[in-house]
């Protein structure tokens, strides 16, 4: 069997939490993440009481990445990412 570890283990991790939530394709740490819906998905999967995942929008990038950033602050994580900067992580910046 073979253990994965760091950034490898966690991106198996997100994969396997989003699987299937329409929309979401987590395949890498930038483009995967920019539209918000990954970042929705993950906070839904664990408190869907949270967020009403099916009136979400793929066209509306910021808005979805400002719900998941204001409801996980809600849960007590801080706010790590900047909206724009992920929104625009088709640059190849990697959120990992």
């Amino acid at each position: 069997m073979v253990v994965k570890r760091g950034k490898e283990a966690l991106l198996l991790w997100c994969k396997a939490h989003t699987r299937g939530y329409a929309g979401v394709a987590v395949t890498d740490f930038t483009t995967s993440w920019r539209d918000g819906l990954a970042f929705c998905a993950l906070l839904h999967k664990f408190h869907p009481e949270l967020i009403k995942y099916d009136d979400l929008a793929r066209d509306k990038p910021k808005e979805n990445l400002t719900l998941a950033f204001d409801v996980a602050e809600k849960l007590g994580i801080p706010r790590l990412l900047d909206v724009e900067e992920v929104a625009e992580a088709g640059g190849g910046r990697m959120l990992a």
